[in-house]
């Protein structure tokens, strides 16, 4: 009603971020209606974000993660999807491309990570902010002796706690209350905290394929 002036003194502002998911549904829009064009929209987060973390784990293990594959649909059918934080949903996507990319260290390919860059930041700036920050990391992994790649990791890990502890000083912030599944990442996989037994069977198969990959 607003792009169509239906709507006095009401304007569309312009924003460059946390937008991405929006252009796609407005732009179906124009071909189906507002249901149809939610559910291909929505379907569209799910495969990219799928597909993405399916060729980041593949390009991590060197081989295609099919054995994951059902855990991988859980998680994109998971939390985040269902709180519809989906620009972010799809920016991880998007990043999951670009870092696969990297990772495998092929240089002709790297506009194509290049260009996905724009669209991610388009989705959600945190999700670039990331991707960026692990192609560095794995840059300079790639380049120093594995004594220095140790340090390397609990450098990375002694800057997240510099961060929380500079956050805490510097901004209002108040613990969440939430439950073990919630910190274990498990949340992303289910909607509420119901299915206890089903997430220990999860991570039962997770450490046992684990245990399998190092055995090898």
């Amino acid at each position: 009603m607003i792009e169509q002036g239906k709507a006095p003194g009401l304007s569309i502002a312009t924003q460059w971020d946390n937008v991405f998911f929006d252009f796609l549904l407005s732009g179906l829009g124009h071909f189906f209606n507002l249901f149809v064009a939610a559910r291909i929209a929505a379907a569209a987060a799910v495969l990219i974000f799928f597909w993405g973390a399916f060729s980041f784990i593949a390009a991590v293990t060197d081989s295609a993660p099919w054995l994951v594959t059902p855990v991988l649909a859980a998680i994109s059918y998971g939390w985040t999807f269902n709180a519809g934080l989906l620009n972010y949903f799809i920016s991880i996507g998007l990043t999951f491309f670009a870092i696969a990319i990297v990772y495998r260290g092929w240089s002709r390919y790297w506009f194509v990570a290049v260009l996905l860059l724009p669209f991610s930041y388009l989705a959600h700036a945190l999700a670039l902010c990331w991707a960026l920050g692990a192609a560095v990391y794995i840059e300079i992994a790639r380049r120093v002796p594995s004594l220095v790649n140790v340090l390397l990791f609990l450098g990375g890990l002694l800057a997240i706690v510099a961060v929380r502890f500079y956050l805490r000083g510097h901004a209002l912030t108040k613990p969440p209350s939430h439950s073990a599944m919630f910190y274990s990442g498990l949340d992303r996989v289910f909607f509420t905290n119901r299915y206890g037994i089903v997430v220990l069977v999860i991570w039962s198969i997770i450490l046992a394929a684990c245990l399998l990959a190092l055995s090898r």
